[in-house]
């Protein structure tokens, strides 16, 4: 983990939440987590680089991954990751509806987030083929922050293609095109 920064040489003035009359500085801070930028009034990013906070994402990323040990110490593995399984059925990505409705619209049969056994891991892949080839949508700050070794551990055991979320949203007609070569081989 980096060093949380703020440029005191950027900021941008906004109206005050408690006076509507003031205006306030917001300065430019740089996550030492992830590198993000993000703005606070000069009060707060003073104890941000002192305490050397991160973001609400990591945060947040650093929360969930507690809750989910938590939670797998007391339920077990398993149980949390049916949890996780469900609820990324119930809320599918927009890449990851995109994709389901291209394998849709090639008529492939597919099951979504299932279940990899990969020896020393588990691995829930974003969509498995009927033919037993898979697609994972690699979200791209996520996959590549925490997933390279899974990732890498995927790919040897079994074929799979890993689509980019940026490609399937800004670039359709490339991501359809390698689906359709990719269900097609």
């Amino acid at each position: 983990m980096g060093t949380t920064t703020v440029n005191w040489a950027n900021y941008t003035e906004k109206v005050a939440r408690k006076n509507s009359a003031r205006l306030e500085k917001f300065y430019e801070m740089t996550c030492g987590g992830c590198g993000s930028t993000y703005e606070l009034r000069k009060y707060d990013a003073n104890k941000a680089v002192a305490e050397n906070r991160v973001c609400k994402k990591c945060q947040l990323a650093a929360r969930q991954a507690k809750g989910y040990a938590v939670c797998a110490q007391k339920y077990g593995d398993d149980f949390v990751v049916q949890l996780v399984i469900k609820q990324q059925l119930s809320n599918p990505s927009k890449p990851e509806q995109q994709i389901a409705a291209w394998l849709d619209q090639l008529g492939v049969g597919y099951q979504r987030q299932v279940v990899i056994d990969l020896g020393v891991t588990r691995y829930i892949v974003d969509f498995l083929l009927s033919d037993g080839k898979a697609i994972e949508g690699a979200g791209g700050y996520w996959h590549a922050r925490n997933k390279q070794q899974k990732d890498a551990m995927l790919a040897e055991s079994m074929i799979v293609l890993f689509l980019n979320d940026d490609l399937v949203m800004n670039n359709p007609a490339e991501a359809f095109a390698l689906i359709t070569r990719y269900v097609n081989a």
